[in-house]
């Protein structure tokens, strides 16, 4: 940042005694008096100060634009929690912070109660500045953030424009000047001045509101501005009589930097139940809007109507918003027929509508996963795979499979990546996925906010190129099964007979990426109990057709592989294959002809390689060289039917 704010504050306590000096050519009008100085506020020539200063803003931004009408707003009756906490803070004269921090989820309506909140300090002339950053709006542009706040406090405090325009005039260029410097000669030395020599004039401190920090251009510049703040309040506490009210989403790197700061007071707003309240209440008044509008029925939408979408939403604003806006379309004015549509869409039966009900929300989802860089995706398209997946391999209540899912340091080393790639895939998702810090990770799963994000990203027609399809999860998670299955094995259990039942009571598995923390002990042997009983799991999924994993499994040792009841499924399928290669193409096509060739080559009857070799050499150890009888197929179901030696 550059000097330290005490050694950048010099002199900003007297003004100069000739504000305009060596000035010639110009007219001074609208003199406003400052002890014995005359300060101009408009040069005739040309354009004002503050249209020099105005083309410099952003002016959609502000609280009150006509670009963001109607805004969003807290609805009647709801999010009174925040929003009386943010009120007691404002006129708290002793309050406990300068400067707050509300974060929350996407879609949770932190920018409705931004509005609310500023709409109320407008009412009490206490707003002194906002800017609502948007993206897709292009209200991200960092070099508009100081000139639009210096813009409004001028309009708000007629002091304070006097001091800026007066800079203004003499350095014009210094609308050009880095955001830092800026920060000082236009917010922090003009307010240090007027609380030391002018306090009247700002009795009561201003707020000053930034809504969507996150959606600033450049992260490092979020936290910059951050940073600034803090630096100065640090600094000029008792003499800048203005107060802060940051709203994001909670960034890793907004995280990072706000979790070092000590004098803010940090609220977040969370999916609980006096939210899910709010959001009933919001979609009961919404839908009776929505009836009066269309002269509908009073008793529609129906109690089963109603519950459908409010357990859909759970809580989440913008899905609620997102449903009534499609509800009661003007354009289709037929809120029954678009009420069912939406309804036959959450269910995902026979649903024919032409239009996507949740294509608002599709757009937010998209836009986040938008932010990952093509090379990080594939990383983090694999946690969420086996995040999504994992529990479908097992029922959840398989205690294994559970702690994996429960754990995210077990869910990083499951998927066998660092724990550094394990965060920088999850990066950009904070603000959808609620991610534990490394010290909390060992006992604390990752956690969807809301289930409509899963919702999305298991459906191709929404997610498109970042659709999560369940056939290539499943081949992923079985990959890393096998692959776990065979670490175990070839470290743990090369010299067992017993290929059944295992206790895994032995050493951590020695290739754990994130091997730190007192839970790896139980991580190791969630992750090999979990491998040895579910390797097979899925190939009843149609998984034997994906090359992918058949050259994965020509690369496995098999000898020592724990087996269960779906490795029978498996051989008895592969069975099947066999059983019907010599049948006419016809036949062969009714039991998948092209799992039929992936699979070609894979069955041989005698030695093609040395490891066919080695694994005969291994075949004789294991029955001390006695006489081996041809297992019976299929196999029979039930393992303790089966003599272990009839499998060689």
């Amino acid at each position: 940042m550059g000097a330290s704010a005490e050694s950048t504050l010099e002199s900003e306590g007297t003004p100069p005694a000739d504000f305009f000096p060596n000035a010639s050519n110009f007219v001074v009008q609208h003199q406003v008096m400052v002890g014995t100085a005359t300060i101009t506020n408009t040069i005739a020539s040309g354009n004002t100060v503050l249209q020099h200063l105005s083309s410099h803003t952003n002016p959609d931004a502000a609280a009150d634009s006509s670009a963001r009408w109607p805004p969003p707003s807290c609805h009647p009756g709801t999010r009174l929690s925040i929003i009386n906490t943010l009120m007691n803070w404002l006129d708290d004269v002793g309050r406990q912070w300068p400067f707050i921090w509300l974060y929350g989820s996407a879609g949770c309506g932190k920018s409705a109660v931004a509005q609310t909140f500023a709409d109320r300090c407008l009412e009490m002339g206490r707003l002194g500045a906002s800017f609502f950053f948007s993206r897709p709006n292009n209200r991200n542009d960092p070099k508009t953030v100081v000139p639009t706040l210096a813009y409004q406090l001028a309009t708000h405090c007629p002091e304070y424009k006097v001091i800026i325009t007066t800079r203004l005039a003499e350095d014009p260029q210094l609308l050009d000047k880095a955001i830092p410097v800026q920060f000082k000669k236009l917010i922090v030395e003009p307010f240090s001045y007027l609380q030391r020599h002018k306090p009247e004039c700002v009795r009561e401190p201003f707020v000053i509101l930034l809504d969507g920090l996150d959606e600033c251009k450049g992260e490092r510049v979020q936290c910059e501005i951050i940073k600034l703040i803090d630096e100065y309040i640090r600094v000029k506490q008792h003499d800048l009589p203005l107060i802060w009210l940051i709203c994001s989403r909670p960034e890793a790197h907004l995280h990072h930097t706000f979790a070092r700061i000590v004098n803010c007071g940090r609220f977040q707003l969370v999916i609980d139940d006096e939210c899910r309240d709010d959001v009933e209440r919001y979609l009961r008044d919404g839908f009776f809007k929505i009836q009066i509008e269309f002269n509908l029925e009073s008793s529609w939408p129906s109690p089963e109507e109603f519950k459908a979408v409010l357990r859909s939403g759970d809580g989440h604003f913008i899905f609620a918003a997102t449903a009534l806006g499609f509800v009661g379309d003007d354009d289709y004015a037929n809120p029954q027929n678009r009420l069912a549509q939406l309804i036959s869409f959450l269910d995902r039966a026979n649903f024919v509508g032409a239009a996507n009900p949740l294509a608002k929300l599709d757009f937010l989802y998209t836009q986040i996963l938008s932010d990952i860089p093509d090379d990080i995706f594939p990383i983090t398209w694999r946690i969420l795979a086996h995040f999504i997946y994992t529990s479908q391999i097992h029922p959840i209540t398989d205690r294994h499979a559970k702690f994996l899912l429960e754990s995210a340091q077990a869910l990083c080393n499951f998927v066998h990546i660092k724990q550094s790639e394990f965060y920088g895939a999850l990066r950009k998702l904070y603000s959808v996925i609620d991610i534990p810090a490394p010290e909390k990770a060992g006992t604390t799963p990752i956690r969807f906010y809301h289930a409509s994000f899963q919702d999305f990203l298991v459906d191709g027609s929404r997610s498109g190129r970042f659709v999560i399809e369940r056939k290539e999860a499943f081949v992923d998670i079985t990959q890393t099964l096998l692959y776990w299955n065979q670490i175990d094995s070839q470290y743990f259990h090369h010299t067992e007979t017993e290929l059944f039942y295992r206790t895994h009571e032995h050493e951590t598995l020695p290739v754990l990426k994130w091997s730190s923390g007192p839970d790896v002990a139980s991580i190791s042997k969630s992750i090999a109990r979990f491998a040895s009983s579910s390797s097979w799991a899925f190939w009843d999924q149609g998984l034997d057709n994906d090359t992918k994993l058949l050259s994965f499994l020509l690369g496995l040792d098999l000898r020592h592989l724990r087996l269960e009841g779906n490795w029978v499924r498996f051989v008895n399928n592969q069975y099947e294959k066999v059983k019907y290669s010599h049948l006419p193409t016809t036949h062969l096509e009714n039991n998948s002809r092209t799992s039929q060739d992936v699979w070609a080559g894979y069955y041989r009857t005698e030695p093609s390689n040395n490891f066919d070799v080695q694994l005969l050499d291994f075949l004789a150890l294991m029955v001390n060289k006695e006489p081996v009888q041809p297992a019976p197929f299929p196999l029979p179901w039930s393992l303790s039917l089966i003599d272990t030696d009839n499998f060689y």
